[in-house]
């Protein structure tokens, strides 16, 4: 969760701005010429190997959570973003 805000605040703010964050996902803001590169970079910081090694529930490998991203002017025209 915070891989994909912290680090990737740290590369986008001065072109996009997140909106809300759930639990599974997050809604940035910005110009429409700059959204690849958005997704680009929160796929890089959001998809990197979780280790389950030191967590609660121990579990010897690494787990990459896949993610997707889409874009629209609305709720209703969202469309998937091709990368």
């Amino acid at each position: 969760k915070f891989e994909g805000i912290v680090p990737t605040y740290n590369e986008i703010k001065d072109f996009a701005w997140l909106l809300t964050e759930q639990h599974d996902g997050v809604l940035y803001e910005t110009y429409p010429e700059r959204k690849e590169d958005l997704a680009r970079i929160y796929m890089k910081n959001v998809q990197k190997p979780i280790d389950f090694r030191a967590c609660t529930l121990i579990r010897d490998y690494k787990l990459v959570i896949p993610a997707e991203a889409e874009w629209g002017t609305s709720w209703y025209g969202m469309k998937g973003l091709k990368l």
